[in-house]
């Protein structure tokens, strides 16, 4: 079995989660009224960029997720894009501590910047090497004092605990979060754990099944390209991404600049 490198792993999530908007209309009929691949490619080079500049410039990797241009993906989906750059570029801890200042509104809840350190740090072990139940054991171990993560925590351990014995359609139809965020997470989690060496038919289950599909979807297609690699996503939906090859050059600049 080829070892996948760190790269396999960081262009594998850029194109999973680009390539997830492809899936979603392939499986509905009809184009995303939300966000195109298009659209979500050019936040998805926007997040990584404007990390790797700050990054250049010695400064903390920290930045609000409306300097992203793209008005087509509203909140919270656009902090979450930013959530899975810093993931691929910094180490765990670092990730979830940047990760919740995304949102830096004042009524932005608690628990929404929590959900989106949680994504930062679930991403970078995913980057690391980690399969997707040891990357969720580990950044639950990461958050399991935060009191922000209160209402994170107990669906996400439970889905940990069931999700490899229950059907993924169940799974789906189940309510396991309070709010908006913390659902498209659990739902995403949830499809990478019960079929984590199946990006295209688990994409396209999270497209079919769940609420929220484009986000669940994209999230889900990053989570199981990082683990899986780039050549786990069909060479047709990388070569239909208008922009494609400007992902693997982020790739690669996120790579060298997350072994410096």
């Amino acid at each position: 079995m080829h070892q996948l490198t760190r790269l396999d792993r960081i262009a594998g999530c850029l194109y999973g989660l680009a390539a997830s908007a492809m899936v979603l209309t392939a499986v509905t009929g009809k184009r995303s009224e939300k966000a195109s691949s298009d659209d979500l490619t050019g936040a998805i080079l926007t997040a990584g960029r404007t990390c790797l500049a700050l990054k250049a410039r010695g400064r903390a990797t920290r930045f609000q997720a409306d300097a992203l241009p793209d008005a087509r993906l509203c909140e919270p989906y656009r902090s979450a894009i930013a959530a899975i750059a810093l993931g691929l570029l910094c180490p765990p801890a670092e990730a979830l501590a940047d990760g919740r200042l995304l949102l830096r509104e004042a009524d932005t809840p608690a628990s929404q910047s929590a959900c989106l350190g949680f994504i930062a740090a679930l991403t970078s072990h995913l980057r690391s090497g980690s399969e997707m139940a040891q990357a969720l054991t580990a950044t639950l171990g990461l958050v399991e004092h935060d009191e922000d993560a209160g209402d994170l925590l107990p669906p996400l351990m439970r889905l940990r605990q069931t999700s490899e014995k229950t059907p993924l359609e169940q799974l789906l139809s189940e309510p396991v979060a309070n709010d908006e965020l913390s659902s498209i997470l659990a739902g995403a989690v949830s499809c990478a754990l019960a079929h984590a060496d199946q990006w295209e038919d688990t994409v396209a289950l999270a497209a079919c099944g769940a609420s929220h599909a484009l986000a669940v979807s994209s999230l889900t297609g990053a989570f199981l390209g990082t683990t899986l690699g780039v050549a786990a996503i069909p060479l047709e939906a990388i070569e239909h991404l208008h922009e494609g090859p400007l992902l693997y050059e982020l790739a690669c600049e996120l790579n060298l600049a997350s072994q410096a």
